[in-house]
């Protein structure tokens, strides 16, 4: 089994959006939803992982909202995800109307160009006043994710263990340890 320490960061919902982030010139944003007939965005690489997210919130947690995905484009290129997930039993710390942003990619040669950020803006201001908190799990090495979450209003608020089995990421359990309360 292996291990990985990542940091726990939330916001609440209900606190101001910053709007001024900006997408540079040429690029584009678009908030998408799974579908039955539409597992994967459009342009994006199908994957047994992809489908997998799409058949376990579809079909195995029933009628609750599923993930939805920020794409940010470049010339018809995806260049930008963002996932938003609810509450799973894999993070027991989540409220049940409580949201996570996760498994945020951004191509090799945008990174520094601002995608996360503006990407978590929007996700942000899309959930505004819908649910409570919105909760971002990043590993600890990982200071530009850090970075982008923070210039968006998270503060970190707890530190863990990621423990993944033999069967992969889909089995994964994370181990929390809420440092600092947060703030109700």
């Amino acid at each position: 089994m292996n291990s990985r320490r990542f940091f726990v960061l939330s916001r609440r919902l209900d606190d101001p959006v910053d709007t001024t982030l900006a997408l540079p010139a040429g690029y584009r944003a678009q908030l998408w939803n799974p579908e039955p007939w539409q597992p994967v965005p459009p342009g994006v690489e199908w994957s047994w992982r992809r489908l997998g997210l799409w058949a376990i919130f579809r079909f195995g947690l029933g009628k609750r909202q599923y993930y939805s995905l920020l794409i940010a484009n470049t010339s018809g290129d995806i260049v930008h995800q963002s996932h938003v997930f609810p509450k799973t039993a894999r993070f027991p710390f989540m409220a049940a109307t409580d949201i996570q942003i996760g498994m945020t990619w951004t191509k090799a040669d945008c990174r520094g160009l601002g995608l996360a950020s503006y990407a978590i803006q929007e996700i942000l201001q899309s959930e505004q006043g819908k649910r409570r908190f919105c909760w971002y799990v990043v590993g600890e090495s990982n200071a530009p994710s850090i970075k982008a979450a923070v210039k968006n209003g998270f503060e970190v608020v707890g530190t863990g263990t990621r423990k993944q089995t033999a069967l992969a990421r889909l089995f994964t359990s994370f181990d929390v340890d809420l440092t600092s309360p947060v703030k109700s």
